[in-house]
């Protein structure tokens, strides 16, 4: 009877409060987690828990095992500590989680003009086969009959990033550049000399259609971009240049509409008056005959020339009164 007279006795006081004090002042924080990450927070025979709860002086409180939804609970009395605690436990969750999505092996589709799949292949594979081989990934193009652009690669999460990053380097990069078949020889150049410079220069391939084609671009294709691009600003430059070489050294002809009445006063004495403008600007100025009533006067030499000796022989005009009627 007295034992469980004992047993039945109420705590002190003291203890009361003691025990009171601890649930008041216990902190509670809660960490949320898969249930499948929930063993690295345990550890190998419990191991990991022990230590986070002897070194913050806390408990750690897992859910069981298929357990859903609930979260992992840290308590302790200290605040700090049990602050430092669940930022230690998500420290572990999360390097978990990333030193499992490093080693869980991923698929990831690339999209590729299927027009260049061959190019990126290679002869016999020979672009890829490098690829495969060092990053250990798996690239699978669409067979021939398949016009899917889709190419997936296989293999661990970094490795098929970085597979990813070498392959858009070799798809080639291509531009056009329209210009007329007459001007394709400055690209090519004495002896293929500025087509081989260009290449050289730009790491890149310049395709020049065939003399006597019709309408067909001159094609620039490279695996830089930038360098493709500054390719093609360089061509349209070559091909601007020589439009404006051949502009000024080839003669043309302009006719210009002086009153046939004042064609004698314009000419001079025995040509005094057009006689330096055709010398100085080495031009031709023809004048219809006598019994042409014509009032054009056609001007033929290079252009810079013609339309100087054009503001001459209207400066002369400007000399003579206006014909009455």
């Amino acid at each position: 009877m007295k034992v469980n007279q004992e047993r039945s006795r109420p705590l002190p006081p003291s203890m009361s409060r003691m025990r009171a004090q601890w649930v008041e002042e216990t902190v509670s924080e809660t960490v949320k987690a898969d249930n499948c990450l929930f063993g690295v927070i345990i550890g190998p025979g419990g191991s990991t828990i022990k230590e986070l709860q002897v070194k913050y002086n806390i408990r750690v409180l897992v859910p069981r095992k298929g357990s859903k939804d609930e979260p992992i609970t840290v308590q302790g009395k200290d605040k700090t500590l049990v602050k430092n605690a669940v930022l230690r436990i998500k420290a572990l969750i999360a390097e978990e989680k990333e030193r499992r999505r490093v080693t869980t092996p991923v698929s990831q589709t690339l999209c590729i003009p299927k027009a260049l799949h061959g190019k990126v292949i290679g002869l016999q594979g020979q672009n890829i086969r490098p690829i495969t081989q060092a990053l250990k990934i798996k690239i699978q193009f669409p067979n021939k009959n398949d016009n899917s652009d889709e190419v997936t690669l296989t293999g661990l999460p970094d490795q098929v990033d970085q597979g990813i990053s070498r392959l858009l380097n070799l798809e080639t990069v291509s531009e056009t550049v329209k210009a007329d078949n007459c001007l394709f020889g400055v690209i090519i150049g004495p002896g293929g000399s500025t087509i081989k410079e260009l290449q050289v220069k730009y790491n890149i391939r310049v395709l020049v259609p065939r003399k006597g084609s019709k309408d067909e671009p001159i094609t620039v294709q490279g695996k830089d971009k930038t360098l493709v691009k500054n390719a093609v600003l360089r061509i349209k430059a070559l091909i601007a240049e020589e439009k404006e070489r051949r502009r000024v050294t080839t003669p043309v002809s302009q006719t210009l509409c002086i009153p046939k009445a004042l064609h004698g006063k314009v000419i001079g004495l025995q040509g005094q008056n057009i006689r330096p403008i055709t010398q100085a600007l080495k031009i031709k100025i023809q004048f219809p005959n006598k019994n042409d009533n014509s009032d054009e006067v056609t001007l033929t030499g290079l252009p810079d020339q013609v339309d100087q000796g054009i503001s001459r022989l209207l400066n002369l005009v400007t000399r003579f009164p206006p014909c009455r009627a």
